[in-house]
């Protein structure tokens, strides 16, 4: 009984082994997906260092996304993301050098209204601002009257650090 369960064990083993085995000797190969890229508009800066002024030229003008072949998608929306880093005062009153965060997300491919307001203002060397979870619609071809979430995928963002 023991020779037969060690012969069916060494039988399914090589089964295993050969399932393995391509047919023609070639590795496989994976698929690297290339995911469309955030830029902003009329620009092909897509994060790095930036001044204070040409970041606001440029976040007035809204997002738009491309991929490696030009392409263009319509933004379906964004999380907008500003890391601005100031002295605060601790619980003892002491001043401590902190990072004070602001996240919201946006429609369309321009700053909502809120942010508007005041983001320009507070724009300063050293901060950081995101643009993160970028949601495009698919190239779908001229169907663009009957689009579902379906139609939505998501795209590498922007960070630009501001410099003096």
């Amino acid at each position: 009984m023991n020779r037969a369960a060690i012969v069916i064990f060494l039988l399914m083993c090589n089964l295993a082994a050969f399932a393995q085995k391509t047919t023609n000797g070639a590795k496989p190969t994976a698929r690297k997906l290339l995911l469309p890229q955030a830029y902003f508009a009329k620009t092909n800066f897509s994060g790095g260092v930036v001044r204070k002024d040409t970041l606001s030229k440029m976040l007035k003008k809204g997002i738009a996304v491309r991929d490696s072949l030009g392409n263009a998608y319509k933004v379906y929306g964004f999380e907008f993301g500003y890391a601005e880093r100031g002295w605060f005062d601790d619980s003892a009153a002491n001043p401590v050098l902190m990072v004070d965060y602001l996240t919201e997300y946006c429609l369309g491919d321009t700053l909502s209204g809120g942010i508007t307001s005041s983001i320009y203002e507070r724009l300063k060397p050293g901060d950081t601002l995101f643009i993160n979870r970028v949601s495009v619609y698919k190239n779908t071809k001229g169907k663009r009257e009957s689009l579902t979430e379906d139609d939505i995928i998501l795209c590498k963002g922007i960070k630009c650090v501001i410099a003096k």
